[in-house]
């Protein structure tokens, strides 16, 4: 498409139930606020991204976990499950010193996002960056899993 071309991933005919997976580390960047969507989420989101500076040996890491859908699926479970599960309300004020797990309904999405400084939008029933309802990310300095339903229930 000429515009908006992470919607049109997220499109169920474009999409056919594939995920994309990529690493924490964003290597794409983005350099200014005039584009297609009027800047629309930069200043709140992505001004403030930064281009990895790191090197990474990739060819030496094991990243088995990403070899097929049912391994990426094995391990992140493992990972969201490992979390300590706390709710929403519980965060409010606390320093947290190891990864979490924070379950979620749709109807409350905005609100979750909000909390965590995370865009808001959804479309076509998949919110930005998540895999089957999980959005992994990083929250003062742990691993932070907002998980639907999907690998808790």
């Amino acid at each position: 498409p000429n515009e908006y071309w992470d919607d049109f991933l997220r499109r169920p005919e474009i999409r056919l139930e594939r995920h994309c997976l990529r690493p924490e580390v964003s290597r794409t960047h983005t350099f200014g606020e005039k584009g297609v969507s009027q800047g629309q989420y930069y200043k709140q989101h992505l001004a403030s991204n930064m281009l990895n500076d790191k090197v990474v040996d990739w060819v030496s890491m094991n990243l088995s976990h990403v070899a097929t859908a049912s391994a990426f699926d094995l391990f992140l479970s493992q990972q969201v499950k490992a979390a300590k599960l706390m709710r929403l309300e519980e965060l409010k004020g606390k320093q947290v010193d190891s990864p979490i797990a924070v379950q979620y309904v749709d109807k409350d999405w905005k609100k979750v996002a909000q909390h965590f400084g995370l865009m808001e939008d959804e479309k076509a029933g998949v919110r930005r960056g998540s895999y089957r309802g999980v959005l992994p990310f990083a929250w003062n300095g742990q691993a932070t899993y907002l998980v639907r339903d999907w690998p808790l229930n």
